[in-house]
């Protein structure tokens, strides 16, 4: 079926346009105000899957608003930030050296 492009009624005070799928229902085409890539680690799926089994308004919230991802990314940058500190400061109190790294 061709991609016929129809305007719904108003709803409040938005417009919403639709499509039809392949199976002759109406889909609506809903676009993302933030198409920004984030990238995301170990840390932020870690956190992603915290919020969805313990936190299932907030996620469900979060995903509407369109704030999860730039979360979930800055969670995981964090968690890297410290666990890089973490292993610096347990080297240095530790004594391991380049040469005892090297040695191993």
């Amino acid at each position: 079926m061709p991609a016929i492009r129809l305007t719904s009624a108003l709803f409040g005070y938005a417009r919403f346009n639709y499509g039809w799928a392949l199976n002759c229902n109406l889909i609506p085409d809903l676009k993302l105000s933030d198409t920004t890539e984030y990238q995301i680690g170990k840390y932020g799926r870690m956190r992603q899957r915290f919020l969805k089994e313990n936190h299932g308004g907030i996620y469900s919230y979060m995903i509407l608003s369109e704030t999860l991802w730039k979360h979930l990314a800055e969670v995981d940058e964090e968690c890297n930030e410290m666990m890089d500190r973490l292993v610096r400061q347990m080297a240095k109190k530790e004594g391991v050296t380049e040469q005892l790294k090297s040695d191993d």
